[in-house]
């Protein structure tokens, strides 16, 4: 049997993680980045490949319902900080996953990790084009991320490779175009909040 995957999901925990969502359509940002997150535990919790899920956050509720996830307290200093953290938590196999993958796929996830078994670094670029929407390493220990501004340039010239995935493991949520985007294949967290959400497109 192959070594299981370890998935590492950075999460902020706060109104400010969602802030151009806060009030989208009468709900709350935190409620939004809260609903995301569930969907994509949910996803990760179902899936044989993932052996281990660490949570790096400063909200302590994230993991009390959920006694198979190892939380690890936010240091504040940034996202690739958090990411670091994590890493330290795990060995062998491991991927990034941010908590604003709202359409995450176990099908197109398991078929991504199959491709990713193959190579030692490597990472998926965002709906955007900029930026990174998934990050993998062979080694938790050599993890080097480097999400921020022009990510994907950045983490393609530090040496990982570029694997191309569908859109579901591409598409951060994060405003109001990316919400109507992922609108159809959000989980039944995010269903939720969009079926009581006022004024949504789908909704009128």
């Amino acid at each position: 049997m192959a070594p299981l995957w370890s998935a590492i999901v950075p999460f902020k925990g706060s109104v400010a993680a969602k802030s151009r969502l806060h009030a989208l359509y009468g709900v709350d940002g935190e409620d939004w980045a809260r609903a995301f997150l569930s969907d994509i535990l949910d996803v990760l919790e179902t899936m044989p490949e993932i052996g281990k899920i660490v949570v790096v956050t400063s909200d302590a509720q994230v993991g009390s319902e959920r006694p198979g996830i190892e939380v690890i307290a936010d240091s504040g200093g940034g996202l690739n900080e958090a990411i670091l953290l994590g890493a330290r938590a795990c060995s062998g196999k491991t991927i990034v996953i941010p908590a604003d993958l709202a359409t995450l796929d176990p099908t197109d996830l398991s078929s991504l990790l199959a491709e990713a078994s193959t190579i030692p670094t490597g990472f998926v670029r965002d709906a955007a084009g900029e930026g990174t929407s998934l990050l993998f390493v062979h080694v938790a220990a050599e993890l080097t991320p480097h999400f921020g501004s022009d990510s994907a340039s950045t983490h393609l010239k530090s040496g990982a490779v570029e694997v191309h995935a569908p859109l579901t493991l591409r598409l951060d949520v994060d405003d109001a175009i990316s919400l109507l985007a992922a609108s159809g294949g959000l989980g039944v967290h995010a269903k939720r909040l969009l079926a009581l959400a006022k004024n949504f497109p789908s909704n009128e």
